[in-house]
């Protein structure tokens, strides 16, 4: 029987899958096993790193869970860069593509230019072994595993995540506390009161069963309200305050007149302090821990480095968004009234009628209104203020049948900011806040 060229094309082609199939026998053989791949490190697992260059080289070791630079000195690391480092080591790392074998100065690989970075998981040698080159396109690098001179394109974190010099490895952190363990915050600034702010008991503990932080009050005691959320914010600021720039000890920076000192007494007995110097450079601030100086955030200061007074609560109205029944704005002859839907998933118009609403605004309105806060308190009289006759009053009426009125009375400008005076109507005391918020308010309404 002849066999027609169709036939025989037909019959190799299903030899060569045959043959195929019979190397696939279970191996799950394809193209991406064909390249190498970095292990899967947990970061909790990693307790080594030693990153090295021609002329320096840094080793890190973990400790009860806290990364230490051990050598070529001896300090706290930065967590939060480690933390990023061993995050794209969390799954195992396959190189993209095998792009050269040899050439490697072209590619930054040689001993000259290459970054040789190691980690230790349990034993002796390391889990994983390469050399970090140039970066590459899609945020890639270059890189050569050790005992092999193929050049691969893998993404290992980017040559900047490992091209430092040591001292970039030290913690930036400077106070470095959580919020939560900080019972006593002290701001001690010359000319001024000592600023001693005491954290109260926990009133219980939340849904996990961990200990609620008390509330914050000032000793000596005050007759006014702490503004908890103010002081909160700052503590957890100064907690979490980093370097911009390490300038090491002997910096001139006016420290034996400084502008204040910071001691934040923690829950297990023992303090940080930091000493702010009086020298500023435009947005630059600097700072003394122990025997070294360094450059910071000075608006970040400027949370802190304030009077007694403004540590009172700004808070002008605090209310939940279900409580509220109908929301009002008078402005001269003017009337809006809104209502809450029962659902509270809508709103209705009732004055005036026949009018669309923008749910979108509503509830901008309806979210700043329940949480607004002033800027400031002014020591200003109610008729300089504009408040005895009002240019708008903005009033919610909770479902209880209580009723929380907001006073706008006039613009003023202060610190290149535009605010306006306002009060509540049960109230004389007179805040400022800034325009744009009680615009916000006041699309709610279809005004503004």
């Amino acid at each position: 029987m002849m066999l027609t060229r169709k036939t025989l094309l037909l019959l190799a082609v299903t030899v060569a899958l045959l043959g195929l199939n019979l190397l696939d026998t279970g191996s799950s053989y394809t193209i991406d096993d064909a390249l190498p791949a970095l292990p899967a490190m947990p970061p909790g697992d990693v307790t080594r790193i030693e990153v090295s260059s021609a002329a320096d080289k840094t080793i890190l070791v973990q400790e009860d869970g806290v990364w230490m630079v051990t050598a070529p000195y001896e300090a706290r690391a930065d967590q939060a860069l480690m933390r990023n480092l061993l995050a794209t080591f969390r799954k195992d790392v396959t190189a993209d593509v095998r792009v050269d074998t040899g050439n490697l100065d072209e590619y930054s690989l040689d001993t000259s230019n290459g970054i040789v970075a190691e980690f230790w998981l349990d034993g002796e040698a390391p889990a994983a072994s390469f050399t970090v080159g140039l970066d590459a396109p899609g945020g890639a690098s270059f890189v050569r595993l050790s005992g092999d001179d193929a050049v691969y394109r893998m993404r290992v974190g980017g040559r900047h995540s490992y091209d430092m010099p040591p001292i970039a490895w030290r913690n930036r952190v400077l106070l470095d506390y959580e919020h939560t363990t900080a019972t006593v915050f002290e701001i001690d600034q010359p000319g001024e009161e000592l600023i001693r702010l005491v954290r109260g008991d926990s009133p219980g503990v939340d849904e996990a069963g961990v200990p609620t932080p008390g509330a914050w009050s000032l000793d000596p005691a005050v007759p006014w309200q702490i503004d908890q959320y103010r002081v909160e914010a700052m503590v957890r600021a100064m907690g979490m305050l980093r370097a911009g720039g390490l300038l090491g000890e002997n910096f001139p920076g006016a420290f034996e007149q400084p502008r204040g000192t910071i001691t934040v007494t923690l829950d297990d007995g023992t303090t940080r302090q930091m000493i702010v110097s009086s020298r500023r450079q435009e947005t630059a601030g600097f700072v003394q821990v122990g025997a070294e100086a360094f450059q910071v955030s000075a608006s970040r200061l400027d949370l802190a480095l304030q009077k007694k007074e403004a540590f009172q609560d700004l808070t002008i109205f605090a209310f939940a968004r279900q409580e509220v029944d109908t929301l009002s704005l008078e402005a001269g002859t003017s009337r809006v009234i809104l209502q809450q839907q029962a659902d509270g998933a809508n709103w209705a118009v009732l004055q005036p009628e026949n009018v669309d609403l923008d749910l979108k605004q509503v509830y901008f309105a309806v979210n700043t209104l329940r949480e607004l806060r002033g800027i400031s308190i002014a020591d200003i009289p109610l008729q300089q203020a504009g408040l005895l006759d009002p240019t708008a009053r903005i009033t919610a009426r909770m479902l209880s049948g209580q009723e929380l009125t907001l006073e706008i009375g006039r613009e003023i400008e202060l610190e290149g900011r535009r605010l306006v005076l306002v009060r509540r109507a049960d109230s004389a005391r007179v805040y400022t806040v800034l325009v744009e918020t009680i615009d916000k308010i006041k699309r709610g309404f279809g005004r503004g």
